[in-house]
Formats: C-alpha cells, sequence, structure tokens
C-alpha cells in the first residue's frame, strides 16, 4: 500500500523502476504522470513474482502520454499491467497512459503478437471484469494497448484508446493468446472527428 512518485524539476512525468525477486504493489498508487502541460513519464516493473492489487493505480498520463510496462520474468499477477509467466489484473485496477495531446503506451504479457524482444512473453493472461485500461487522447492521436499471452488469454475488462478532440485518430489495441482467446470484455477505439482506430484477435481459436 502507499504510493511510488516520481516528476522531474521541469514538472515532466518522471521514471518509476522497481526490480525485485517478487514484488507486490498492494492497493496502492504509482504515479509518473506530468505536471500540466507536461509529458507523462515511464513506469516499469520487473521481478519473478509482480503483483499489483485491487485497487492500485498506475499513472503516466500528460499532455504526451508515457508508457507503462510491468514485466515478470517467472511468474506474476497483476492488476495494472505486466509481462510474465501469469498475469492477472484485477477487477478494481486502472492503468492511466492518457494524454491532453497524445496517447500513451500500455503492453500486458508482451508485446504486439508477442513478438518485442525487449519483453518476455507471459503465459497466461486473465483481465478481470471492472479493469481498465486507458490509452485516450484530448486532442491528438490516441496511444496503444498490448494484451499478450503465448497460452491463453482471458479478457472480461476494459480498453479505451479513444480520440476526443478536434482532431487525432482513435488508437490500436491488440489481445491475443497465441493458443487460446476467451473474450467478453469492452474495447472502444473510437475518434470523434479522425479516424477510427483498430482491435487485434489474433489466437488460434477462440473460445
Amino acid at each position: 500500500t502507499g504510493g511510488l512518485y516520481a516528476r522531474n524539476a521541469d514538472g515532466s512525468g518522471g521514471r518509476v523502476e522497481v526490480n525485485g525477486g517478487s514484488v507486490s504493489l498492494a492497493g496502492g498508487t504509482v504515479d509518473a504522470s506530468g505536471a500540466a502541460g507536461m509529458a507523462g513519464g515511464e513506469v516499469s516493473v520487473t521481478g519473478d513474482s509482480v503483483s499489483v492489487g485491487n485497487g492500485s493505480s498506475i499513472d503516466v498520463s500528460g499532455t504526451e502520454a508515457g508508457s507503462v510496462e510491468l514485466l515478470g520474468a517467472s511468474s506474476a499477477a497483476l492488476d495494472g499491467s505486466v509481462a510474465a509467466e501469469s498475469v492477472v489484473i484485477g477487477s478494481t485496477a486502472s492503468v492511466d497512459a492518457s494524454g491532453s495531446g497524445q496517447g500513451g503506451s500500455v503492453r500486458v504479457g508482451g508485446g504486439f503478437q508477442g513478438n518485442e524482444a525487449d519483453i518476455e512473453n507471459a503465459e497466461s493472461v486473465i483481465v478481470e471484469s471492472g479493469a481498465l485500461i486507458l490509452a485516450d487522447s484530448a486532442e491528438g492521436d490516441a496511444g496503444r494497448a498490448i494484451i499478450w499471452a503465448d497460452g491463453s488469454t482471458t479478457f472480461e475488462g476494459s480498453i479505451s484508446t479513444q480520440a476526443f478532440g478536434q482532431v487525432g485518430n482513435g488508437g490500436f489495441v491488440e489481445v491475443s493468446g497465441k493458443q487460446d482467446l476467451y473474450y467478453n470484455g469492452v474495447v472502444s477505439t473510437l475518434s470523434a472527428n479522425g479516424n477510427n482506430g483498430s482491435l487485434l484477435l489474433d489466437p488460434t481459436d477462440v473460445v
């Protein structure tokens, strides 16, 4: 519980980096957001076991939103954002990578189609009903959110990469399990005045 906060002297979001064998963020706040008019920062959590509990929040919002990466070398339970053997995003967890000018990046379980070399892919991912991931933009292009597992993915949460302004396109979302995908969540990549974004579902089997 409690909070981790990082902001640079100029008001831009800083970097929060946590490394350990077993890392638990239980019901707390990780805030690397930017002050008004400034860019968001980065959050990176790495461990053999990573747990971000219900009620936890991760915030990298800003004029240009930052990035969230939670990486587990062996196993992970997450209620925010992660990459590991097993990832669980709890029902009251939130990850905010929204930008007033441009949305940011969130990766859960792995990168695009599981092919990003800097992330160790999860074997299974569960995003529970009520979990919320945001990479919206108020005036500009929305960001991207990736949910990936080498095995199975269960997705029942909500992801928004919407562009709400007079300019800007909707973002990109991937929800995939290389083997199996159970999809019963809500995703929006809409744009108010630009091009809508896209959703990729790319499993071997949809169950």
